[in-house]
C-alpha cells in the first residue's frame, strides 16, 4: 500500500509540475508575442509620424556622373561634372562642385597620354576624399604640381579614386592598373570609414519617368531596395546656375524645387515601404529581438554602403590575389591615412576596433606602414580643412594641406626608398583607437 501511495504521489507531483511548466511556457510565449506585437504597433505609429514630419534633407544634382562597371563597381563618365545642391527642410541651403572628370574618365586633370610622357609616374587610389574637387583641383592635382616643382622633372599623377570606395575595391583597381600603366609609385589613400566598406556597384536607372543614381551590394541588382539605395537625387534642371540662384534668392514655390521635393518624397516612401515594412501577421522576423540585440529593429539597416564582417583582409581571396600581384610587380606602395579635422586636432586616428584590425592586416599584407598624416605632420594645424557644417569633405585648403604633406612623403620615398625595401617589417598596432593614438612614431 505504501508503495502504491508513493507512486500516486509522484504521479500527482509530476502532473502538477508538467501543468505548471506548461502554464509558465504558455504565459512566457504569450508575453513575448504581446511584447513583439506592441513594439510593432509602436514602430508603425513612429513611421507614420515620421512621414508626416519629413524634413526633406537631401542632395540633388543634374546628372549621374558615373557609369556601371561590372568589375570595379563604377567608372566616371568622361568630361562629366557633379555639382551637388544641398536641400534642408525642402529649401536650398548650399552647393558645391563635387567631382569633375577629364577626357579619360578620371576625376583629375592629368590624362593618360600626359602620364605616358612623364618622367615620374604615380597612381593614386582612394575614395571621395581623393577625387573631391574644389577650385578645379583634387589633392592629387596639387600633388603633381608640387612634385614637378620639387623634383624639377615632369611628374604625372593619375587619380583613380572613386567615391565611397573601400580598401577592397582600391586593391582590385590598383592591381590591374599597375599592370597596365607601370607606375614608379602607387598611393593608396584612405580615411577611417574606408576599411570596413565592402564591394558595391552603382548605376543610373530610370523608373516611372524618374532618373535615379543607385548603389547596390549585389552586382546588377538596382531595383531591389533590400540591397540597393539612392545615392543622389537626379533632376536635370537642378543645375549649378539654378542652385546658386536659389541660394541668392530663395523661392519655396520654384518649379524645379517643388519637383525635386516631390520626387524625393515619392522615392523615400517607396523605399521605406520595403526597408521599413512592419507587418502585424508575419512572424519570420522579430523586430524587438533585433532591436535589443543588434540595436536596429528592421531586417535591412538604413545604410548606403555595404559593410564587411571580417577583421583581416587575408580572409578575402580576391584581396589576397590583388596584393600578390601588386607585390610581384615590384612597384613601390605608399599607404596614406587622410585625417578629418577632429583627427588632425587630436593627432590621432579615430576608428573602431574592426577598422584598426583591418588596417593592421593591410600593412602586414603589403609589408609597409601607413603614413598617418596627423601623426607625422608636426607643423601648424590649419584652422579649417573641411566644408562643414554642410559637408564633411575637404575644402580647397584641406586638399592643399593633404597634397603638401604627401608631397614631402613622396619626396622621401622616391629619394631614399621604401620601408619595406629597407627590410623593416611593419610594426603591430593595438586594437583600439585609444591605444593607437597613444603610440609614437
Amino acid at each position: 500500500m505504501a508503495i502504491r501511495a508513493g507512486q500516486q504521489l509522484m504521479s500527482t507531483l509530476t502532473n502538477n509540475l508538467v501543468k505548471g511548466c506548461t502554464v509558465v511556457l504558455l504565459s512566457t510565449c504569450l508575453s513575448l508575442f504581446a511584447a513583439e506585437w506592441a513594439y510593432r504597433l509602436f514602430l508603425r505609429i513612429k513611421i507614420a509620424r515620421s512621414h508626416l514630419q519629413s524634413n526633406y534633407n537631401y542632395r540633388v544634382t543634374s546628372e549621374v556622373p558615373v557609369e556601371y562597371d561590372a568589375k570595379y563597381g563604377e567608372r566616371p563618365k568622361p568630361h562629366s561634372e557633379s555639382y551637388d545642391c544641398y536641400i534642408e527642410g525642402g529649401r536650398v541651403i548650399w552647393g558645391t562642385t563635387g567631382t569633375r572628370s577629364n577626357r579619360d574618365g578620371l576625376d583629375g586633370k592629368t590624362t593618360i597620354e600626359e602620364y605616358r610622357r612623364a618622367d615620374i609616374k604615380i597612381l593614386v587610389f582612394g575614395d571621395s576624399f581623393s577625387h573631391f574637387n574644389q577650385g578645379s583641383d583634387t589633392w592629387p592635382d596639387i600633388l603633381q604640381r608640387r612634385l614637378t616643382k620639387e623634383f624639377g622633372r615632369d611628374v604625372a599623377v593619375l587619380d583613380y579614386a572613386r567615391g565611397t570606395y573601400g580598401v577592397l575595391q582600391m586593391l582590385d583597381l590598383a592591381a590591374d592598373k599597375i599592370a597596365q600603366l607601370e607606375p614608379n609609385l602607387i598611393i593608396i589613400a584612405t580615411i577611417n570609414d574606408d576599411f570596413t566598406r565592402a564591394r558595391w556597384w552603382s548605376s543610373e536607372v530610370e523608373e516611372n519617368g524618374i532618373r535615379r543614381f543607385m548603389l547596390s551590394s549585389e552586382k546588377g541588382s538596382f531595383r531591389d531596395y533590400r540591397v540597393a539605395v539612392d545615392q543622389l537625387l537626379i533632376v536635370p534642371e537642378a543645375t549649378r546656375d539654378w542652385c546658386e540662384q536659389q541660394i541668392a534668392h530663395p523661392n519655396g514655390r520654384d518649379r524645379v524645387l517643388r519637383e525635386a521635393n516631390r520626387q524625393y518624397g515619392e522615392i523615400q516612401n517607396e523605399v521605406e515601404a520595403v526597408r521599413r515594412a512592419v507587418p502585424l501577421m508575419s512572424w519570420d522576423h522579430s523586430f524587438l529581438y533585433r532591436r535589443l540585440v543588434h540595436g536596429f529593429a528592421f531586417k535591412w539597416p538604413a545604410l548606403s554602403i555595404p559593410r564587411l564582417t571580417i577583421k583581416d583582409y587575408r580572409e578575402d581571396s580576391r584581396a589576397r590575389d590583388d596584393v600578390r600581384r601588386i607585390r610581384a610587380s615590384g612597384v613601390r606602395v605608399m599607404l596614406v591615412y587622410l585625417p578629418q579635422m577632429d583627427e588632425l586636432k587630436r593627432r590621432a586616428v579615430i576608428a573602431n576596433d574592426q577598422s584598426l584590425a583591418l588596417m593592421n592586416s593591410l600593412e602586414v599584407m603589403l609589408n609597409t606602414r601607413f603614413h598617418v598624416i596627423q601623426e607625422e605632420y608636426h607643423g601648424k594645424i590649419p584652422g579649417k580643412i573641411d566644408l562643414l557644417p554642410y559637408d564633411i569633405h575637404p575644402n580647397w585648403q584641406g586638399l592643399d594641406f593633404y597634397a603638401t604633406v604627401v608631397a614631402g612623403m613622396v619626396g622621401r620615398e622616391l629619394s631614399f626608398g621604401s620601408t619595406a625595401a629597407a627590410g623593416n617589417p611593419p610594426l603591430s598596432r593595438g586594437t583600439s583607437s585609444a591605444a593607437w593614438s597613444a603610440s609614437s612614431r
